[in-house]
């Protein structure tokens, strides 16, 4: 911060006694403590103090005001076993002050307790005299939430959270170390990665289903799925038919687009799909429609029923997914693109209708639309850019008789670029309805 103290918008807090530890890294003293979540609302600010410039202040009160702080409101609020990750709180004027415990005594006269001296230096009590300023250099969002949240559910107030304060120092030479460590909490900080929450996470609805396909689904039995936390398969998989991500990701297409329409009485919303766990009666139902859809291909696509409902995926892989492209299904990425289109079609129609319509289009990737869209002939490499894979999504549509959302002259342009020639020279593909 500068030297100029931020103004204080409320009333002074009263001081309060904190348990701490207190502990060094570098040359950086910081105090782990706990603190209610109403005193976290009442005592905490937002860093927007470490910067001067007024435009950056109003970047990050914007960033506040996202969905983000909102889930996290929602969460607290709904949730029984909520957690949080200890907020890091800077501290800056004021008059905080620590005491050490200085020694311990045995509760028995005689007891042989030997306390090691860095023990009796790392107790204690920190205070905080009401008159600082503390503000979230890690935990902006979280800060955001937690004061949406009280004002839904006061009682929240009495939760405690994990909080580090640390001391910053004030001059210019202090507000760049305090952005510093603010940069560095935020910049290493790493969303939870897609396959930790389908191994772990017992809220999100398809990471729950998708860990069900695999411990009950016939379909999953034998191998077919490879435990990647890509969606692409590599060419030396010679037994997966798909991935983990990728059945994850073919169900929220499912829960959230088909779903509702065919089921609106059951239906989450979408935007709570991920956050609060469902009832196990809604669960089950949502994990009979997600085998249904895969039983639903098998019964489609003589293809996909030989690695979903035969004994030996192996043996069956390499002759669908090879060196001069294969069948469609066989790709992780054309399992998408035919999930997106069963999303639209189901718009009019049911599940089973909209597989047979998907049975009507063309399959071999070397062919007509997907070659140079999706798979490249002259490498024998799948294309996973985003402009191909939506422009095949829009041709496809087209022959299912759908609106592209695309205009025509718009399709026939872009096909020519990805074919390398003039528009005039490229026929988009007929329709199969």
């Amino acid at each position: 911060m500068s030297d100029q103290s931020p103004q204080s918008t409320a009333s002074e807090p009263a001081p309060i006694l904190i348990p701490a530890l207190r502990a060094v890294m570098g040359d950086r003293v910081y105090f782990v403590s706990a603190l209610s979540l109403g005193e976290v609302a009442a005592r905490v600010g937002f860093a927007s103090e470490v910067h001067k410039s007024e435009s950056l202040n109003d970047l990050i009160q914007r960033r506040l005001k996202g969905g983000r702080a909102e889930e996290i409101a929602e969460y607290l609020v709904s949730q029984e076993q909520r957690f949080f990750n200890a907020l890091v709180v800077g501290v800056y004027a004021g008059d905080p002050t620590w005491q050490d415990f200085g020694s311990i005594t045995p509760e028995q006269p005689g007891t042989d307790l030997e306390i090691p001296v860095h023990a009796s230096e790392t107790f204690g009590f920190l205070r905080l005299s009401g008159s600082e300023t503390l503000f979230a250099l890690d935990g902006q969002h979280r800060l955001a939430g937690i004061r949406r949240a009280l004002t839904q559910a006061p009682d929240l107030a009495s939760d405690r959270v994990g909080v580090i304060f640390v001391a910053h120092e004030s001059g210019e030479t202090g507000l760049q170390r305090t952005r510093r460590l603010f940069t560095v909490l935020n910049k290493t900080a790493r969303p939870v990665l897609k396959g930790d929450i389908i191994a772990l996470d017992e809220d999100d609805l398809m990471a729950i289903c998708t860990r069900r396909l695999l411990d009950e689904s016939e379909f999953f039995a034998q191998g077919q799925v490879a435990m990647r936390l890509r969606n692409s398969l590599p060419p030396n998989d010679k037994s997966s038919w798909t991935t983990v991500t990728m059945v994850y990701d073919l169900l929220t297409i499912l829960f959230k687009s088909v779903y509702p329409r065919r089921h609106p009485d059951t239906a989450i919303p979408a935007k709570i799909l991920k956050r609060r766990r469902a009832p196990d009666e809604t669960i089950s139902l949502y994990y009979t429609f997600a085998h249904r859809y895969f039983e639903l291909l098998a019964e489609g696509f003589d293809e996909v029923a030989s690695v979903l409902t035969g004994d030996s995926p192996g043996e069956v892989v390499p002759l669908h997914r090879h060196a001069e492209g294969g069948h469609v299904l066989y790709r992780p990425l054309g399992q998408r693109v035919f999930t997106e289109l069963a999303a639209v079609l189901g718009r009019e129609l049911s599940m089973e209708e909209s597989v047979d319509r998907l049975k009507l289009l063309p399959t071999d990737l070397a062919a007509p639309p997907y070659r140079n869209l999706i798979w490249d002939p002259a490498r024998a490499v799948m294309l996973n850019g985003s402009a191909g894979a939506s422009l095949l999504r829009d041709l496809l549509l087209l022959m299912l008789g759908e609106k592209p959302r695309r205009s025509i002259e718009e399709l026939q342009k872009r096909y020519a670029g990805f074919l390398g020639v003039q528009p005039g020279d490229v026929d988009l593909p007929e329709p199969v309805v």
